[in-house]
């Protein structure tokens, strides 16, 4: 452990670095000027000295040795004697760090380009002006790049599809503001259980005093900052689906770059999906003869991962008339916890009355259930439990069998197989 620091240098306030570190005293953020359009990381800062001087760097080591690379490179320097010199340095490094965001793919600093990536340069030459008490500069434009093409003879699924959903781009810049102190996969896995266990103790009172203690468990992992992304990312996932139904979180998995080649997590492509789905819901007619018989629909999902197949069967159903809210009823299983709490509040968020389940489909071995608040309202339990009873006491009852009484030598053979029952694994009820 690295002892603390015990020697001259002192800020212009007097105070000593802490951990080896002063806090700056001159700081401009560009999220202040424009919201969450930019993230909240391009900014800079300088450290005025007590001795005078005045440092981009806020380290006491590269402030002693007037050099903020370290040993290992060109040396750089980062003192200065006047103010103004210091800003116009630290505003340069800083423009120079958001240009090379496009190359970067946004990797540690927020990816940048066209408008947004001039937005921030404009904004940086005005606060030099501002500080350096000289006239507004020319404001520079930047056009958006296009979007590169699949080279020849390269797999389709190696062509990375543009974010072009904004509210996508929202969630995902919500989520990276939270990089720098937790690891993005579990503040995904936090959030997406936070906003299952939100909607869930809303309706579902039996389970309410454990999920409580389960959400108050992830919340003391972060600050009151932090936690205040939590409700902007929700509110970005709601208007993403009011917008257009999709597998928004799903998205959000992948652009996060959150998938893992090694546990098959890759969820399918939402197009797919309704292809899929438009095959299975059939026609209009198919529809409402299901429903005057039975007066619903069932679906059974036995991996459903961000619940993109049933997303877009419900949108399949409604293109053809039929309101999906009141007609149709899913069972979803998924091994994975976090695929269950994706999956859960985008159901919730679209109204689809289902039961999500945590569990292994192969093994028959199931944990939790989550239900919708669709499928609460509509008192859908009550429902098919009714059903199936009905079901059950229509059954014909088939005559007992008398076993003949064979020889104790005689060859026993094996009883045969029953019938199976039940719907099938992959049934949509149709």
């Amino acid at each position: 452990m690295s002892r603390e620091y015990d020697g001259p240098i002192r800020d212009i306030y007097g105070r000593a670095p802490q951990n080896h570190y002063l806090w700056f005293t001159d700081w401009w953020w560009a999220n202040k000027e424009f919201g969450y359009r930019i993230d909240s990381r391009w900014n800079f800062g300088i450290v005025a000295l007590a001795d005078g001087r005045f440092s981009t760097d806020g380290s006491v080591y590269s402030i002693s040795e007037n050099n903020c690379n370290g040993h290992w490179e060109k040396p750089r320097p980062c003192v200065y004697g006047t103010r103004e010199t210091a800003i116009r340095v630290a505003a340069a490094r800083m423009i120079r760090v958001a240009r090379a965001s496009r190359r970067w793919n946004g990797l540690f600093t927020g990816k940048l380009e066209g408008p947004d990536l001039a937005a921030v340069i404009n904004w940086a030459r005005a606060i030099i002006a501002q500080e350096t008490s000289r006239p507004p500069p020319t404001l520079i434009t930047i056009k958006e790049s296009p979007e590169p093409r699949p080279k020849t003879g390269l797999p389709l699924l190696t062509y990375r599809i543009p974010m072009a959903n904004q509210h996508l781009a929202s969630i995902v810049k919500l989520f990276e503001t939270c990089r720098y102190r937790h690891d993005i996969y579990q503040v995904f896995s936090d959030w997406c259980e936070c906003a299952a266990i939100a909607m869930s103790n809303a309706m579902d009172i039996r389970q309410r005093e454990k999920r409580e203690a389960r959400y108050l468990d992830i919340v003391k992992r972060y600050t009151k900052e932090e936690l205040a992304t939590f409700p902007q990312i929700f509110g970005e996932v709601t208007m993403a689906l009011e917008a257009a139904p999709q597998d928004i979180l799903g998205a959000t998995f992948h652009e996060l770059e959150l998938h893992n080649k090694a546990r098959g997590q890759f969820f399918t492509p939402y197009e797919l999906c309704r292809m899929m789905a438009k095959i299975n819901a059939g026609t209009a007619e198919d529809l409402q003869a299901i429903i005057d018989k039975r007066g619903y629909i069932t679906a059974q999902e036995p991996a459903v991962g961000a619940g993109a197949t049933i997303i877009a069967l419900a949108e399949a159903i409604k293109d053809l008339g039929v309101n999906y809210q009141q007609h149709l009823h899913v069972t979803a299983v998924d091994i994975d916890p976090r695929a269950v709490h994706m999956a859960y509040v985008q159901f919730s968020l679209l109204h689809i009355p289902a039961q999500v389940i945590v569990g292994d489909t192969l093994r028959l071995e199931f944990r939790e259930d989550w239900f919708t608040p669709a499928h609460i309202m509509g008192f859908w339990t009550g429902r098919l439990a009714a059903d199936r009873a009905t079901e059950h006491a229509a059954a014909p009852i088939t005559p007992t069998q008398v076993t003949p009484i064979r020889s104790p030598l005689a060859k026993r053979r094996a009883p045969p197989r029953p019938p199976p029952s039940g719907p099938s694994l992959f049934d949509f009820g149709l």
